[in-house]
């Protein structure tokens, strides 16, 4: 037996059959994928690196996801192909769909604030992203107040990303300029916690 990031397999079989979403370290979660997870990045690596129509893009990333619709990144490539087509109730539809399909992965075990789904670890990229731009979105489209749960939920995924945790204070400060109401609250930032005036939303 030997060890893959965390989780003993077999040496004879280095992949999962399907898609979990698995402890990996002490307090740090992260997914793993099967083998054909792979071949479809090679073919989607290829997609972006090929000079093609947007409809042949999209039909390209309609197909990966009808493969296996957990590869998030075809799902950020469809919402993003929506979004340059200006059907932007589409597009949040692709995003609200993949999104949840990606948390349909984390098991109750998994405790947001103890445990981390950590950007190290690159097979977690791929949906922390999809939270992301879909966070982008929220605030484009819906207001800085909508989107600022989706930021604290990519800090509680990942406690010590300063470039979310940056962008959610900045939030933060902007709203309390719009509004001029404020609240004490308080931040996990990995082992360390402050606190900071927060909007009364």
């Amino acid at each position: 037996m030997i060890k893959n990031l965390g989780s003993p397999v077999s040496e004879f079989n280095l992949f999962p059959k399907k898609t979990r979403f698995v402890k990996i370290g002490k307090n740090k979660w992260g997914f793993q994928f099967p083998e054909s997870y792979f071949d479809i990045c090679d073919k989607h690596a290829v997609l972006h690196e090929t000079d093609i129509t947007e409809n042949e893009y999209k039909k390209r990333s309609e197909k990966i996801l009808t493969i296996m619709p957990e590869f998030f990144d075809a799902g950020n490539d469809l919402a993003d192909y929506y979004l340059v087509n200006n059907n932007i109730k589409k597009a949040e539809k692709i995003y609200l769909k993949y999104i949840k399909l990606g948390r349909s992965f984390i098991p109750e075990e998994f405790k947001p604030g103890a445990d981390e789904m950590i950007w190290a670890y690159l097979d977690n990229r791929p949906f922390l992203r999809l939270l992301h731009n879909y966070a982008i979105f929220v605030e484009k489209y819906k207001g800085i107040s909508k989107a600022i749960p989706l930021f604290e939920e990519i800090i509680s995924l990942n406690h010590n990303d300063n470039h979310y945790l940056s962008k959610l204070l900045q939030k933060y400060q902007n709203i309390r300029k719009l509004r001029g109401r404020t609240e004490e609250m308080t931040v996990y930032t990995g082992k360390n916690t402050f606190a900071h005036t927060r909007p009364q939303l």
